[in-house]
């Protein structure tokens, strides 16, 4: 398989209002296999991202296997930190097409 990132997010939980992301769900990559399931706010997604640690999006085939996303990085608003997949300098994060937990 090869390491794709530090972390391969696969799943998002909005906040209340359904503005921005809360928190992730994401396995830590060991390049063989994923480690156990870790969930991550988004502040702690963005603070890794900091200091350099790497984060993928993930989904499921349709033959049941992990398949590569895109690079997650940050992006600056109107001073706010948004996670993205795609920088866009809209006020709101975005994470290709996650499904929800």
């Amino acid at each position: 398989m090869g390491k794709w990132a530090d972390f391969c997010i696969y799943a998002k939980r909005m906040n209340s209002k359904g503005t921005h992301i809360d928190s992730v769900k994401a396995f830590p990559d060991r390049g063989d296999n994923f480690g156990s399931e870790v969930v991550k706010s988004r502040a702690n997604v963005v603070q890794d991202l900091k200091i350099g640690v790497t984060y993928m999006t993930i989904f499921k085939s349709a033959e049941n296997k992990w398949q590569m996303g895109q690079k997650v990085v940050i992006d600056r608003v109107n001073g706010v930190d948004y996670i993205k997949t795609l920088p866009d300098k809209l006020e709101a994060d975005n994470l290709d097409k996650l499904p929800d937990f």
